[in-house]
């Protein structure tokens, strides 16, 4: 660890590190790969919370400066059924499904007023840091879903490059950020992390 933060040899590396921040109840910024384009946040340039509690979305959406009851969104594995009904792949965030009995039970901070979602699958060969993501809060006994919104201020768009990354995350002072493959923790962090590359 350093003034820059860390960095992890694979994404797996990286998803087991943001996967025990996420079970610690941070928020945290992502900014790898390529800009995504369109309206929606699809793990590239998203913050990044638990779902379990509506308090989690609350927090999110204070430190993004917008209303408390605008919704979030879940990312969760192809095949999610147990949380969602008639759930089939929605890349892309179009879809809307009603949660689960156990989903108003267990991620509450993702669902709309009316138990609804609009999800994010991710399946085989989608991006690898997300799907380790998952896997690795699975393996922690935590819901293999998060919360997922864009990584941008009110009023801007999401962002870009990674010095538009860094100025986001400070400015609307998230836990930390993972940037290519490179992790900032914005707060001192003593949990374990897988090792770094």
């Amino acid at each position: 660890a350093g003034p820059l933060g860390r960095r992890f040899a694979t994404p797996a590396a990286l998803a087991e590190a943001v996967a025990a921040r996420v079970t610690a109840g941070r928020v945290l910024a992502v900014a790898r790969g390529r800009a995504e384009f369109g309206p929606r946040a699809l793990g590239g340039r998203s913050l990044l919370a638990s779902p379990r509690t509506r308090a989690s979305r609350d927090r999110v959406n204070a430190l993004k400066g917008r209303e408390a009851w605008r919704p979030v969104a879940p990312i969760v594995l192809e095949g999610a059924e147990v949380w969602f009904e008639d759930l089939v792949p929605s890349p892309h965030m179009i879809l809307t499904f009603r949660g689960t009995p156990r989903a108003q039970r267990e991620i509450e901070g993702v669902l709309h007023e009316d138990g609804t979602a609009r999800v994010q699958t991710v399946g085989p060969r989608d991006d690898a840091f997300l799907r380790s993501l998952l896997e690795r809060l699975e393996a922690r006994g935590e819901p293999p879903v998060v919360i997922n919104t864009s990584l941008n201020r009110p009023g801007e768009p999401i962002v870009n490059t990674a010095a538009e990354a860094l100025a986001a995350a400070e400015a609307m002072d998230v836990d930390g950020i993972a940037l290519g493959d490179w992790l900032v923790d914005r707060r001192p962090w003593s949990g374990e992390d897988a090792a770094p590359g």
